[in-house]
């Protein structure tokens, strides 16, 4: 089983997992479907892994931000809870991108960072490849967060090191 699907099954049982990976699936090919502009309900399999990954990432963000547990989650729509994460996601790139201003306004980081962390707003598709960093779109953003960390949440945290470390900088601790 994908790792990426790990969380959303481990605590299942047997049949809420074949229930679960039903429902998923259907999600997949409604994506699918929407990322092909209806042409299609099928994809290369490259494109249909990144589409699960976007899926699941966004899922997974959206249980972690209202608090639903696997067992919950099966009971819901699976359609709503997507489209909740992506308006939840919209906002956390607002707020990114809000943190992005005033380090450029205040000279938090050096300027290849904070350019490269600009393009990365301007690719983001948060619609069907919300999981995606820099590095998955070939920019070269210095580790300054975990790599555990997926798409606007790894800029985010990047972001806010940034500035704590600048922070750390300009007015060290006394003691």
């Amino acid at each position: 089983m994908d790792r990426e699907l790990l969380p959303f099954v481990q605590p299942l049982t047997e049949e809420e997992t074949r229930r679960f990976l039903e429902k998923l699936w259907q999600l997949l090919a409604y994506q699918t479907e929407r990322y092909t502009m209806g042409d299609s309900t099928s994809a290369p399999t490259e494109t249909a892994q990144e589409l699960l990954a976007s899926i699941c990432y966004t899922l997974q963000f959206e249980m972690a931000r209202s608090g639903i547990t696997p067992h919950e989650l099966l009971n819901k729509d699976l359609y709503a809870v997507l489209k909740n994460g992506q308006a939840h996601l919209a906002d956390k790139v607002a707020e990114a991108k809000r943190l992005w201003e005033v380090a450029c306004s205040k000279g938090q980081a050096d300027a290849d960072t904070l350019r490269w962390i600009v393009c990365f707003f301007r690719k983001y598709d948060l619609y069907f490849f919300a999981h995606r960093t820099p590095w998955d779109m070939g920019y070269p953003l210095p580790p300054c967060a975990s790599e555990q960390l997926k798409g606007i949440s790894y800029v985010e945290a990047c972001l806010k090191n940034i500035m704590e470390r600048k922070m750390e900088i300009t007015y060290p601790q006394q003691g």
